[in-house]
């Protein structure tokens, strides 16, 4: 069979290239593939813990985020004082514990929280779908456009493992030009701003073909550090 492509390696000392067939290059994936078979054969599937709809939380529909010592956050969209929670789970020796960190109320703080990503100061940072308490009706998730949060431990270790975190809403949607109902999470940019989207329930028909977004669109935001006001 002939080999159309070739890769140039230039050899130390010599004057001339000498070329290297790429037949070399496949046959050592298909090497590695071999090796790395049984490797992923071997993956087990393993439950964490299973809800069960109470002070734990329901329906968890986001992902996961994990800290520096492992430890793993998440949330679930309903449960708990009925408008979702926040929680962590933490591995020693093999064995998962899960701690209940914050129940939203469904007013001002927020409601259906989405994923937590672990910010630069090891606190949490998430978004809730509505709630807030600041225009677009009200609803079974309560009153409000959406919020951005941040969740704090507490200042002292707790004598029990049942201590709830410290929520600070650090901005309040209000369903105009800033948005409404955010449908991801957060993520931090290289100079510490957190940055997400807002989901405005478009029709198709209602978005631009330009790659700008329009009031019935999708947009993006970026909250400063400095500032409770994003910029859109």
């Amino acid at each position: 069979m002939a080999i159309s492509h070739q890769l140039p390696c230039r050899v130390s000392g010599a004057r001339h290239t000498t070329l290297i067939p790429t037949l070399v290059i496949a046959t050592a994936v298909a090497v590695a593939l071999v090796v790395a078979s049984p490797l992923v054969q071997a993956q087990t599937y393993t439950v964490l813990y299973r809800f069960t709809g109470g002070p734990d939380g329901a329906t968890p529909y986001a992902g996961l985020a994990a800290d520096a010592a492992g430890d793993l956050y998440g949330t679930a969209g309903t449960g708990g004082s009925g408008f979702g929670t926040v929680h962590r789970l933490s591995n020693e020796n093999g064995n998962w514990t899960f701690t209940p960190l914050y129940s939203f109320r469904g007013g001002s703080d927020g409601s259906e929280p989405l994923t937590v990503t672990v910010g630069p100061d090891g606190t949490l940072y998430g978004t809730t779908a509505a709630g807030g308490g600041n225009g677009c009706g009200t609803g079974a998730q309560g009153p409000g456009c959406g919020t951005v949060f941040n969740l704090r431990p507490p200042p002292t270790a707790c004598a029990t493992a049942l201590c709830p975190w410290t929520e600070t809403v650090l901005y309040r949607f209000s369903g105009g030009a800033d948005g409404k109902y955010p449908s991801r999470g957060l993520v931090f940019d290289q100079a510490g701003n957190n940055v997400g989207t807002e989901n405005f329930r478009p029709t198709p028909s209602a978005c631009p073909p330009e790659n700008r977004p329009a009031p019935a669109c999708p947009s993006h935001f970026r909250r400063r550090c400095s500032s409770d006001t994003p910029v859109l």
